[in-house]
């Protein structure tokens, strides 16, 4: 199966549609009452969930393969991937922009 995306550069392989859904998944019974929009719980969860398999190892071997450039063109990290080929909502990284002094 060959990604919709060009840009990625890879092919679809059992494995990676299992993580994909698996994502899906827990973010229709998880996501109902939180706000899901942050990447660490998400890779918490997969981490843990692939675990047997290597954990973050596993979904690095499988998603940091081709480009590493988004859909919008953008430079993303593995959870960023699966999360855009899940179909899922735009993920935040949790920036603190609010740090500094204190007079």
């Amino acid at each position: 199966m060959r990604l919709p995306y060009e840009k990625t550069g890879f092919n679809i392989t059992p494995e990676h549609m299992d993580v994909i859904l698996t994502l899906v998944k827990h973010y229709k019974e998880t996501c109902q009452q939180k706000d899901c929009h942050a990447a660490a719980p998400h890779m918490r969860f997969l981490n843990k969930t692939y675990e047997e398999q290597g954990g973050s190892k596993y979904l690095y071997k499988l998603f940091d393969q081709g480009s590493s450039v988004g859909v919008g063109g953008s430079e993303v990290g593995v959870i960023t991937r699966i999360h855009e080929l899940a179909g899922l909502p735009e993920l935040t990284h949790n920036v603190d922009d609010g740090f500094g002094t204190v007079i």
